[in-house]
């Protein structure tokens, strides 16, 4: 009795049982943002979104002019600090935080923090604000409350950001990555029978990784460790 005369709120019920439990159910149109798109693995995003008819829009936001045309692309070229002039254009589905540098890259601690904490905290502040649902961070293998250097700050990003309510975060504990020109040594490392853990994840596959998980129709906060990123980029694709 109680289901027919109240058919539509059994089907609400029913349906976010479904998105929550059972991971397989994907949006198949989105518009990507993204932050550290020229960082090696944040490039490899970019390039993979591209890529993926599911994505109709990408937007990546950048310090410096980049000479680079996709239709569905556009380059926001902006000032950091200066968030009164870009706070509107954070606007979409699916935002991927991919900033992040080492010592000697920032120049000085103060720089390498507000790398590391300060504009992606800024801009996950805005894009939670701007009702953006899906936040994806990558952060590193380590980042834990008693860490120390960048890796402290990692962890202090990952608390702050979820303290955001996104309706979906997800956060990625990277292990070391190699680049694209390290391939064939990991091929080698592979055929030699080596474990993934004593292995370099390729910066493609952690984009690949990062790309499917944000497709899943999740709700609440995930933190993927190495195993399940090797895992998830090394599952096929169906859709």
């Amino acid at each position: 009795m109680w289901l027919k005369k109240n058919r539509f709120l059994a089907c609400l019920i029913l349906n976010e049982a479904k998105i929550r439990y059972n991971p397989v159910y994907e949006v198949l149109s989105m518009k990507a943002l993204v932050i550290g798109a020229t960082g090696a693995v944040g490039t490899e995003i970019v390039q993979q979104l591209l890529d993926d008819n599911r994505f109709t829009k990408v937007d990546i936001f950048v310090r410096r002019h980049i000479d680079f045309y996709h239709p569905k692309l556009t380059i926001h070229t902006i000032d950091f600090d200066n968030p009164s002039q870009w706070r509107e254009l954070v606007r979409g589905d699916v935002f991927y935080s991919c900033l992040g540098c080492i010592g000697h890259e920032a120049g000085s601690k103060e720089e390498q923090r507000k790398v590391d904490f300060d504009y992606q905290y800024l801009f996950a502040e805005i894009a939670r604000q701007n009702y953006v649902s899906r936040y994806i961070l990558l952060s590193c293998e380590g980042a834990t409350p008693k860490a120390k250097g960048f890796l402290k700050i990692k962890w202090e990003l990952e608390e702050a950001v979820k303290a955001l309510n996104f309706g979906q975060i997800q956060i990625f504990h990277a292990p070391k990555l190699e680049s694209p020109s390290e391939t064939k040594k990991s091929g080698l490392f592979s055929k030699l029978g080596l474990a993934k853990k004593e292995m370099l994840l390729p910066t493609p596959m952690m984009a690949t990784a990062m790309i499917k998980a944000s497709k899943r129709v999740l709700i609440g906060e995930f933190v993927i460790e190495p195993p399940e990123i090797w895992s998830l980029a090394s599952r096929p694709d169906y859709l």
